[in-house]
């Protein structure tokens, strides 16, 4: 007989604690999360990929270990998906043993290879330098920590953050919102570059209801293909819905986050590491999927998560005794490719 032994919708809403003191239970948490997953008969080493939550475990992995460890990155032939530099910030305070690939459009070659080793459809191109990044690994490694995680549990990304600030906006008087929906619809919105659209999109998804804004927030990827479905029962929004309705929560943003830690983090970002890393014999460990440090990440009241409209507030502030600013601060990338590039040149 199947049972559910544990679930978020058993995480009470946390109300009472104040920032401070729920940045440093997170720091303690993290520690003795990162301390159980370095347990290993076999040398431990973490992916790094110059984002926030890896290079905070790799900066908490030195001080925990006290020596030097090995470290894996990816880097692209475009700036604009690169993040080398931020790497380099890292490899220069911690001075870890540093193993760093750039990638190209060559890269393409290996797709029967990562296709062949997921053995179903997968539409995150992100698996291509995650399958790298394991190879690159494999070499010295049996072991490797990651940071994933860490965005769904302490708000990181901006579907939750956007309904959070639709919540703002919709307390603002009638008129206010009327003109600014007027401006936004009357102005052509692909002549106005990128910010005039993302204004747009969010005035459209403010006057949504919860269920039509996440199936908003999905649209665009791989459920565009109608025929990848079986039946009506069975549709893009039908699936990502079910997810978002599980959530015994009625706050709109406690249902995205919800629907993100069971339906993106589970069955897209793990599945890609984990298969990435099992075609290599890697095993990976987050510490951040330590059930304690998702369970504090999810009871977070929004007032905390979003402190001062950033997002992942509290764990950026944990991030601030181990890494510069340059690296907290500046925009999310995300582990993404130059996808239509190197298409093109192919």
């Amino acid at each position: 007989q199947r049972r559910t032994y544990w679930d978020l919708n058993e995480v009470p809403i946390d109300s009472k604690m104040g920032f401070n003191d729920v940045t440093a239970q997170t720091e303690t948490l993290l520690k003795e999360a990162l301390r159980l997953r370095l347990r290993s008969d076999v040398p431990v080493g973490c992916f790094l990929s110059g984002g926030v939550d890896s290079s905070l475990a790799v900066a908490m992995t030195a001080e925990t270990l006290g020596r030097s460890f090995h470290t894996y990155s990816i880097g692209f032939d475009s700036k604009d998906f690169d993040e080398t530099p931020f790497v380099r910030r890292v490899l220069n305070r911690y001075k870890t043993d540093h193993h760093h690939r750039r990638l190209d459009s060559s890269c393409l070659e290996a797709l029967p290879k990562i296709v062949s080793s997921y053995s179903e459809l997968f539409g995150d191109a992100s698996a291509i330098p995650t399958y790298f990044v394991s190879e690159a690994a494999k070499s010295k490694m049996t072991v490797v920590l990651t940071g994933d995680g860490a965005d769904e549990a302490f708000g990181g990304y901006l579907d939750p953050y956007a309904v959070h600030l639709a919540r703002i906006y919709r307390q603002l008087p009638a008129p206010v919102r009327h003109m600014v929906k007027y401006v936004t619809e009357t102005h052509n919105a692909s002549e106005r570059g990128h910010w005039w659209r993302r204004a747009k999109r969010f005035v459209e998804i403010a006057s949504c209801g919860p269920e039509e804004a996440y199936a908003r927030f999905k649209a665009g990827g791989w459920n565009r293909y109608s025929e990848a479905f079986l039946d009506q029962k069975h549709t893009a929004n039908t699936i990502s819905l079910n997810y978002l309705q599980r959530c015994v929560r009625t706050g709109d943003v406690d249902r995205m986050l919800y629907a993100d830690i069971t339906d993106r983090l589970c069955h897209d970002f793990l599945v890609k590491v984990d298969m990435a890393t099992m075609a290599h014999s890697l095993e990976a460990r987050s510490p951040y999927l330590d059930y304690r440090v998702v369970e504090l990440g999810y009871a977070l009241n929004h007032r905390l998560r979003y402190r001062r409209f950033e997002r992942k507030a509290v764990l950026k502030a944990v991030a601030r005794k181990y890494l510069d600013s340059a690296i907290i601060d500046r925009t999310k990338m995300g582990f993404a490719i130059p996808q239509a590039r190197w298409l093109r040149e192919n």
